[in-house]
């Protein structure tokens, strides 16, 4: 069963009162937004009803899906009181994340036969790496693909800018 909260007894200072807890201490309606936006994710990625007025509505408001990700994160991570350390450590953490799955997508299209050694050179690996704007303009020979991953900078951003000073 789904309890219904008022959004005002939550305080976003970090202090949680118990009517907006679940068990756990979750925030029950947070838990529910994150739900309603991994459903909107996968139904960007899965067309319900072939070029129809409703299935050209509903885009729409599927593309709510990652804004509603950010909001939901920015509002717990207000009132957190990090250390520049963690705040750092937790960016760091996520930048290693994108390095290693961008690293993982360029083996498999190698071993897919995608691209060849010839094709990693300095300049398409810096392109691929560093400079994703242009890497996703021009594309890496053979046409590796990682722009569904520009999620991971705009987080990484928003750790950085909220790294207390």
């Amino acid at each position: 069963m789904i309890k219904v909260i008022n959004p005002s007894a939550v305080s976003l200072s970090g202090d949680r009162e118990e009517s907006g807890k679940g068990s756990s201490g979750r925030i029950l309606y947070f838990d529910c937004l994150e739900s309603l936006a991994i459903f909107f994710v996968v139904s960007i990625h899965r067309p319900w009803l072939d070029e129809t007025v409703i299935s050209n509505l509903s885009y729409f408001l599927w593309r709510t899906a990652v804004p509603l990700f950010f909001m939901v994160h920015g509002a717990l991570m207000l009132g957190r009181d990090l250390t520049i350390r963690q705040s750092l450590k937790r960016t760091l953490w996520i930048f290693l994340q994108l390095i290693a799955w961008m690293t993982i997508y360029l083996v498999i299209s190698f071993l897919a036969g995608r691209i060849t050694l010839d094709d990693l050179t300095l300049g398409n690996l810096y392109r691929y790496y560093i400079n994703t704007a242009s890497f996703v303009n021009e594309g890496l020979v053979g046409g590796v693909s990682v722009y569904h991953l520009w999620f991971t900078y705009a987080l990484i951003f928003v750790y950085l800018s909220s790294t207390p000073v």
